[in-house]
């Protein structure tokens, strides 16, 4: 493959298509490891939730050709399911996508709200923008 058509996105589209949704039991089990600082079960967890990120952004979408690249958002979503995936506490009774979603929707909104000042994005898209939940 050409490295220079190779896309992000390309990438973690083939991620999710081989990765496996897992139970809440598997869930509980691979958050007791890595609050032990079990890599391995950290990495598990991403894989099995590689979906989740593509999912958050979403409504963000729209957003790549006008303020920074879907690839870009991938990332800043991608870092914010280790955050979570580090600070989740399986003894609240939520799943761990229940979670991360609104971690990962909070870490876009504020990079859009950080980049902002770099570029311009129309006022109508920023009201928009505001009224996501």
């Amino acid at each position: 493959m050409n490295s220079s058509k190779y896309r992000v996105s390309d990438y973690w589209k083939k991620q999710i298509d081989g990765s496996q949704v897992i139970t809440k039991r598997k869930e509980q089990d691979l958050t007791l490891r890595i609050n032990k600082g079990d890599e391995e079960a950290i990495r598990e967890l991403l894989e099995a939730n590689f979906r989740l990120v593509i999912s958050a952004l979403r409504q963000f979408k729209w957003l790549s050709s006008v303020a920074f690249s879907y690839e870009d958002m991938i990332q800043v979503g991608n870092i914010a399911l280790i955050k979570a995936a580090k600070q989740f506490d399986p003894s609240l009774g939520l799943r761990f996508s229940t979670f991360a979603y609104k971690g990962i929707q909070d870490s876009v909104k504020r990079e859009i709200n950080r980049l902002r000042h770099f570029i311009s994005i129309p006022e109508k898209h920023i009201l928009n923008l505001l009224t996501i939940v």
